[in-house]
């Protein structure tokens, strides 16, 4: 299982290769761009029905790469990809979802079990992997260790702050983010700690 993909402009696929002897499941924890990207070169492709659409008609809108939007710019990269190379060329590629996942499925990989959680607010369609056994949530971009985007094409505020509060009542002891380090129940960017209740 691989959660998201970053932007698809080197190949992560071949990346990987030497890590995999299996099948694998690539993941979008939502549509935008530097998460599902890359999602085009896998054979298995997940993510939420929501946005399963934008995910086949390449929306560049949705995935927040459009040109009108200013996301992607030449000097967010530190090398180029390859030659000749410009953020105006950036697009995102289309690509049929061949598994969608909704909120309850469970992703059972024999020694571990996460269950999809739909938790929106960032985007539509944003889900998160939880592990209950070890109380580990991969979270995508609905919780991280840095300032968080609410104004995005998609975004809600409402719907996010109730995400926010499903979210609190969860146990977890560490999540894994799609951006910045990985924090624990002591080092959390909501105003409960994760798992407890607001006294």
């Amino acid at each position: 299982m691989l959660i998201d993909t970053a932007l698809g402009v080197a190949s992560l696929r071949q990346h990987i290769a030497s890590l995999i002897d299996k099948p694998l499941l690539a993941i979008a924890s939502h549509i935008h761009f530097d998460h599902a990207g890359g999602l085009p070169e896998f054979d298995h492709r997940a993510i939420h029905p929501v946005e399963a659409e934008a995910l086949r008609s390449g929306d560049n809108h949705a995935a927040v790469c459009s040109r009108e939007l200013g996301f992607v710019l030449d000097e967010h990269f530190e090398q180029l990809p390859y030659a000749g190379f410009t953020a105006m060329q950036y697009t995102l590629h289309r690509a049929e979802p061949t598994q969608l996942l909704q909120e309850g499925d469970v992703l059972d990989l024999g020694d571990r079990a996460f269950e999809v959680l739909h938790l929106p607010g960032h985007s539509p369609g944003s889900i998160a992997l939880y592990d209950a056994k070890n109380q580990e949530l991969f979270s995508g971009d609905i919780i991280y260790d840095g300032d968080l985007l609410d104004q995005l094409p998609g975004s809600n505020i409402p719907t996010y702050i109730a995400t926010y509060e499903r979210l609190q009542r969860l146990p977890i002891d560490t999540v894994y983010p799609g951006h910045y380090n990985t924090f624990g129940r002591d080092r959390t960017p909501i105003r409960a700690p994760i798992g407890k209740q607001s006294e």
